[in-house]
């Protein structure tokens, strides 16, 4: 059951985050400078916050000289 309750909890973050994506999208297509350059700012401060998990180097675990799979069959 602890699985079922991680699952939704995931499911209700991604919702939150796609549904803040698309109103982020329409309040841009509105053509709006300040309301685009209030969206890049939000962006980037958000950015410098919480910063993205795409840019950081995960620790590297005890031995592990390479992140390619090893070629033994």
């Amino acid at each position: 059951m602890a699985g079922n309750s991680r699952q939704k909890k995931s499911s209700f973050s991604l919702s939150l985050r796609i549904g803040l994506a698309y109103l982020v999208m329409l309040t841009v297509m509105s053509f709006n400078a300040g309301v685009f350059l209030v969206a890049v700012a939000g962006h980037a401060v958000g950015f410098f916050f919480f910063g993205s998990r795409a840019f950081k180097k995960p620790a590297v675990a005890a031995g592990k000289t390479s992140d390619l799979p090893s070629m033994n069959c």
